[in-house]
């Protein structure tokens, strides 16, 4: 249950084993770790994970799907370096940009947009000890004549719990009403229900809910690119997104084998129902955790209930009198993998415990986890 990299599906592990030492459909006896990237076969693995994605999804023709490297830390910085380099002629120096920081990776990305030379404007209040979000109607959006250059969101922060598409509708009404959306959704990408076409630019590092390392998907409005970068921006080739649209992701040797084992995952996704089948079981994992360890003496979920997490259920292991107990917590980690349950520890940046419930962690998994929490709470 480590957050990243995930766990993947049995059928999808083995695939990607027998890929390795046995190729697939038109490289038969060459393992995927040797062939082109210019080859047709990988022509055929690329054009099907699009479409998988493209499908699962409801990508619409107007967006474009690119495959780069970096991960979602990357993307912090592109994200502002190219829509700063696009900003519309005229612009008001500096450009601001409203991010909404609601944990870890949010603020991380707020300091990336910085350093890039966007003003950042923070819309939601600041709260305590980071245990939820302000209320949206609190936010306070870039006002005046001159809208930010975009709004910016992580759906869900990974090392936090704090899952912001549970109330989707509020926090996107919250924002600038003209701004694009960007979002990272790292950790919840295909584990919630989203409408493509409210965001302008999606990315997401594959290592949390959609394949190994390796590998971070964007998906982003043509449109943003239609203007052409300015020629004194300081926009490396590399993180330029018009350098993957007009390339098809291949301007140079992309990670073949990582991209390959993410579209073992997006068929993998469809072939089960796709998020029709997804949302509703990601949900019922998380509901059967949060119940568990809010039933037993010695565990506390820290986040408020609007704001927890489906995929990243964040809590504390608490002595006889409530408090956290790191003590008690370094046993249960220990304690759980004694059970065959890895990657329960906290970041290291927060401390505590986490259960990640990605897609490929199995509900029968799931009720492997709660008999442990009470197995352990019994021990106390």
């Amino acid at each position: 249950m480590n957050a990243g990299p995930g766990a993947l599906p049995p059928s999808v592990l083995a695939e990607a084993a027998r890929a390795v030492s046995e190729g697939v459909q038109g490289t038969p006896g060459l393992s995927i770790l040797s062939i082109s990237h210019r080859s047709p076969a990988f022509d055929a693995i690329l054009a099907k994970a699009d479409a998988d994605l493209r499908a699962l999804l409801n990508i619409p023709e107007s967006y474009a799907v690119l495959w780069m490297q970096g991960g979602a830390s990357t993307q912090f910085h592109a994200v502002a370096a190219n829509l700063l380099a696009r900003a519309p002629a005229g612009a008001k120096v500096p450009v601001t940009a409203d991010y909404v920081v609601s944990g870890t990776w949010s603020s991380k990305a707020a300091e990336a947009a910085r350093a890039a030379g966007v003003q950042v404007n923070v819309v939601n209040p600041a709260v305590s000890k980071e245990l939820t979000v302000a209320d949206p109607a609190a936010w306070t959006p870039t006002t005046g004549k001159i809208a930010p250059l975009y709004s910016y969101l992580c759906s869900n922060e990974t090392v936090n719990g704090i899952e912001l598409l549970n109330d989707e509708a509020r926090v996107l009404k919250a924002l600038h009403p003209t701004a694009p959306v960007v979002a990272d959704m790292s950790s919840d990408l295909l584990a919630m229900p989203i409408d493509v076409t409210k965001y302008a630019l999606i990315f997401a590092g594959a290592q949390k809910n959609l394949g190994p390392a390796g590998v971070t998907l964007v998906i982003l409005r043509k449109d943003l690119l239609a203007t052409p970068a300015h020629p004194t921006a300081r926009l490396p080739l590399m993180l330029d997104y018009a350098t993957y649209l007009a390339s098809n992701s291949l301007y140079n040797t992309p990670p073949v084998y990582a991209m390959f084992v993410t579209g073992l995952v997006l068929q993998w996704m469809r072939e089960n129902g796709g998020l029709k089948w997804a949302v509703p079981r990601a949900a019922a994992k998380a509901a059967k955790v949060y119940t568990a360890l809010e039933s037993m003496r010695h565990y506390a979920p820290i986040i408020a209930k609007p704001w927890r997490s489906l995929t990243n259920v964040v809590f504390r292991v608490v002595d006889a009198d409530g408090n956290p107990d790191e003590r008690l917590e370094a046993k249960f980690v220990k304690f759980a993998e004694t059970r065959r349950i890895v990657g329960l520890a906290g970041h290291r940046s927060v401390g505590g415990c986490r259960a990640s419930l990605y897609n490929a962690v199995t509900p029968e998994e799931v009720d492997v986890l709660v008999h442990v929490l009470a197995e352990f709470d019994k021990l106390l």
